[in-house]
């Protein structure tokens, strides 16, 4: 049974408001995530398939509403296709914090450019090296060190393994401070 078959009434069911269907993932490449594709009703183009990703983390920074992947299809087939791309092949981006479909786009223009400017000490450029990674990202911890999102996850779930009945906090690599980690 291939995902359409699946997914068909879902999107087909008169009684079903929500129109959304969770694929049954729960890790892409040692990330937590939650995958999704919804028909979302208000979209005025022809594009009214979204597939989306999400990380699941208690300290990515509530704000930044960042998703690992979220584009919009014109039919549910391309949206599954889609899909299946990713989890046949997923290809991640560290300086985008997000899956891609295609190669190309994973080396960003930034990089070039960081690449470039990195050592010259009259301008600020908002990306940096993941200090645990040297991986070039736009993420940032809340005590303003960068740290790409697969060190962030690796070490939240040390920190869990660790945590007692109490809440439990999770330091940045660099400074030993509790932080939360803002995606762009």
């Amino acid at each position: 049974m291939d995902l359409l078959e699946v997914a068909l009434p879902i999107f087909t069911d008169k009684n079903n408001r929500l129109k959304e269907f969770r694929i049954p993932v729960s890790r892409i490449l040692d990330l937590p995530v939650g995958m999704y594709v919804k028909f979302v009703h208000c979209r005025k183009d022809d594009e009214p398939y979204n597939v989306y990703i999400h990380p699941f983390s208690n300290f990515i920074d509530e704000d930044s509403n960042h998703l690992l992947h979220n584009q919009y299809y014109k039919t549910l087939k391309d949206a599954l296709k889609a899909v299946d791309s990713i989890l046949q092949n997923p290809l991640w981006s560290p300086f985008h914090s997000s899956f891609m479909l295609e190669e190309k786009n994973i080396k960003s223009p930034h990089i070039a450019f960081y690449e470039k400017y990195k050592n010259n000490d009259k301008i600020k450029l908002p990306v940096g090296e993941c200090c645990v990674c040297n991986d070039v990202v736009q993420s940032e911890t809340s005590c303003g060190h960068r740290l790409c999102l697969r060190c962030h996850i690796k070490i939240e779930e040390e920190a869990d393994k660790k945590k007692t009945q109490e809440e439990y906090n999770i330091n940045c690599p660099m400074c030993r401070q509790e932080y939360t980690l803002t995606l762009h």
